[in-house]
């Protein structure tokens, strides 16, 4: 079973150098999106990333990506080789390229095929990758960071990947360096909440009304969380709480995508369970 393979990434320039800021920058945030991809596609697989060293007065340079796959993972429904990481890395340069940022007017769905219209145009691409190109941010501001390092060397007219054998699997000319630094439309408005974690809490503000949520600090900084019912009945039955007393709770916190700062920004708490109260300790009184 082929567990690795080497693409060329080649930077075209009049020069035949690049500048180490352009490389070293660009070449981390591809590292990236190919780690991502490895994520989405075999999880449970280790990644190694190799660079061949340059030869002299070149420009190119081989990547060799080597991936242990584990056995249980070669189903015909996973991408089986390692060069299968490089079809979605191209694949999703495509769509980005050929969307410009843009959301698609439709998609279709057919079997392992999406079809995506933008006004009378038409890409087919396959469905895993546009369901990565999708839903992965992390991908999408990798790619923008890594095209916004190559776009401020004005020497690099534009960029290339080549498989083993150096027959081009997509060419990016400078042109269109804007169509992947553009804020990306699909992620607009798009939440995610972050996996239940176990936190403590100090009260700040009760509100006994059902519905309302409490003012607490977490780690430092004020937030706002609903308590959940059954917590609220623990009240009914004459359970004190006061400013200043801790909770020890299980949270979920929900996050929206800024696209102008290319994080998720925290929008909303919502504790799931509390495991404990801890009241506040009182002053003790001196002995006079």
């Amino acid at each position: 079973m082929k567990e690795s393979t080497r693409y060329t990434f080649k930077y075209h320039s009049d020069s035949d150098s690049i500048d180490l800021n352009t490389l070293l920058t660009s070449q981390i945030h591809f590292g990236t999106i190919l780690s991502e991809i490895k994520n989405e596609i075999a999880g449970d697989t280790d990644l190694s990333i190799r660079i061949k060293p340059l030869e002299k007065g070149s420009v190119p340079f081989d990547i060799i990506l080597n991936v242990s796959w584990l056995k249980q993972l070669l189903q015909p429904d996973n991408i089986a080789y390692a060069s299968g990481i490089i079809t979605v890395l191209v694949g999703l340069f495509q769509i980005r390229m050929w969307l410009k940022g843009e959301k698609p007017t439709s998609i279709e769905v057919e079997d392992e095929k999406i079809t995506i219209k933008k006004g009378d145009l038409v890409l087919t691409v396959p469905r895993q990758t546009y369901l990565i190109y999708e839903r992965n941010t992390t991908i999408d501001i990798a790619m923008k960071k890594g095209f916004e390092a190559i776009e401020k060397d004005e020497e690099v007219t534009s960029i290339e990947i080549q498989d083993e054998q150096k027959v081009p699997l997509i060419t990016v000319p400078r042109e269109n360096f804007e169509d992947f630094t553009t804020p990306n439309e699909v992620f607009e408005n798009l939440v995610k909440k972050d996996p239940v974690k176990q936190e403590t809490l100090t009260i700040f503000k009760v509100v006994f009304d059902k519905g309302y949520k409490w003012q607490f600090y977490m780690n430092g900084r004020k937030i706002s969380a609903s308590i959940p019912d059954n917590f609220m009945d623990r009240i009914d039955k004459g359970e004190r709480f006061a400013k200043g007393d801790t909770l020890v709770v299980e949270i979920e916190v929900e996050k929206v995508y800024d696209k102008t700062l290319d994080i998720y920004v925290e929008k909303d708490f919502k504790i799931i369970n509390v495991l404990e109260h801890k009241p506040r300790a009182e002053q003790g009184k001196l002995d006079l």
